[in-house]
């Protein structure tokens, strides 16, 4: 026990003091604001939400703040209308819906001498509210209450510490309150962070029995449920990527896992101290998973086709840790905060096209081509898929290919035709897959 003991605080030590990457010549603005708990991009939009404490109003929670990725204020939502705030009341858990129509919110406020709990649904167009929903709880169990909205829209769910409470979005009828959702009852387990799987048809969460388990939303029974081998995952850490297609949750204190949520099967496994992240995203063409190690103050970048840590980024020294991380829907920038600060960087260098030189020419056929040719690759994994043309100075010249494929053996036909003779590179982006080929052009 006492080895394990050392070598886990190797891990941390190794984690918080290791060489960095300059990440100063990355940083676009730093911005003091409102004290910052958690952090997201739009979906669709170039804005994010930042949740966390009004420091000018003297509340702990006030509300929501909406930048642009300039650092300009477009949105302040101190409180809802018609909700008193005392104490460290306010809001808990804010998320855009997944075509960014939307935003629902989860408040503690304060009515009749009672704290109660609400949950509240913005359309994002001109930041109206558009619905409110009553929540059961007191001051007790909407401590860390989270909120969720389905990709279809159709169902909004509040957790609290009592369980999980599922609703109509347009109507606010209860569809199903859960407090027996698959736990041991009598070890008085909880529901820590949920999302919702890409088609909706499941909510993915994790409690402090350290269990993931799969809630189906049409008939509210838990079609699964996974323990890992370790008999310990830090059940913070839960995130799903934009497709549906990757999850990634701790297995034990120092493994990562990245699994296929729809076959189960473990994709890649990444050493490290899980107990020091604080939150994680998958970057939206799936290539990499970016981790805020809070404590440490750092966020590694792992590129999930090696599993390596391909970059790092760092914030000043400071008395606070990281807090959230979000990566933008066009993949140029990457946000985080500590403290009070907002730190915007630009995300990897994704400019040009990078080529393996080691990668098989013939797997597309003919090359050279005139204009129509195929292209043969493998997936591990299903999923939305897209294949394009770039020119030398990586500018995007042709789509030709765009929609869901099957995990294995692909053969894609491709029209070119139109392109000027030249050297041309063909870029394959889907789940866990990310190679680029070379093409010649010879009209």
């Amino acid at each position: 026990m006492k080895r394990f003991l050392i070598f886990l605080g190797a891990l941390f030590i190794m984690q918080t003091y290791a060489s960095l990457a300059d990440s100063a010549n990355d940083t676009i603005w730093k911005k003091g604001t409102h004290y910052l708990d958690y952090l997201e991009f739009s979906p669709t939009n170039n804005y994010f939400l930042s949740r966390g404490e009004e420091l000018l109003n003297g509340s702990d929670r006030k509300g929501i703040i909406i930048f642009n990725t300039e650092g300009d204020t477009i949105k302040v939502i101190n409180s809802s209308e018609g909700l008193d705030f005392i104490m460290d009341q306010g809001i808990w858990d804010a998320h855009f819906s997944k075509d960014g129509r939307f935003m629902v919110v989860i408040w503690e406020y304060y009515k009749d001498n009672v704290t109660r709990g609400m949950l509240e649904i913005f359309e994002t167009e001109n930041w109206t509210s558009i619905k409110k929903i009553d929540v059961p709880g007191d001051s007790f169990s909407l401590l860390g209450a989270k909120c969720l909205i389905s990709p279809d829209n159709r169902i909004v769910t509040a957790k609290t510490l009592d369980g999980l409470y599922l609703y109509d979005a347009i109507s606010g009828e209860l569809l199903k309150e859960l407090w027996d959702y698959g736990q041991d009852l009598n070890k008085n387990h909880r529901v820590i962070i949920l999302q919702n799987s890409n088609d909706g048809q499941y909510i993915y969460f994790t409690a402090t029995d350290n269990k993931l388990r799969y809630l189906n939303t049409n008939t509210f029974q838990i079609d699964y449920t996974r323990q890992d081998e370790t008999g310990f995952t830090h059940y913070g850490n839960l995130t799903v990527s934009n497709s549906g297609n990757l999850l990634a949750n701790s297995a034990g204190l120092n493994e990562l896992r990245v699994i296929n949520p729809h076959t189960k099967e473990t994709i890649l496994s990444i050493p490290v101290y899980t107990m020091n992240i604080n939150s994680m995203v998958f970057s939206p063409d799936e290539r990499y998973l970016a981790v805020s190690f809070g404590l440490a103050k750092v966020i590694r970048v792992y590129d999930l086709q090696t599993g390596k840590d391909v970059y790092q980024y760092t914030t000043v020294p400071s008395g606070y840790g990281l807090g959230g991380v979000s990566i933008s829907l066009d993949q140029k920038y990457l946000v985080t905060s500590s403290g009070n600060f907002l730190y915007f960087y630009k995300f990897l260098p994704t400019t040009g096209v990078e080529y393996n030189p080691e990668q098989k020419e013939e797997i597309i056929y003919p090359n050279p081509t005139n204009g129509i040719f195929s292209i043969r690759f493998n997936l591990n994994i299903s999923g939305f898929s897209k294949i394009a043309v770039y020119d030398n100075t990586g500018r995007n010249v042709k789509q030709v290919f765009q929609g869901h494929l099957e995990r294995g053996e692909q053969n894609i036909q491709g029209d070119i035709r139109g392109l000027k003779t030249g050297n041309y590179f063909i870029k394959v982006s889907a789940p866990g897959t990310d190679i680029t080929y070379k093409l010649l052009i010879n009209n």
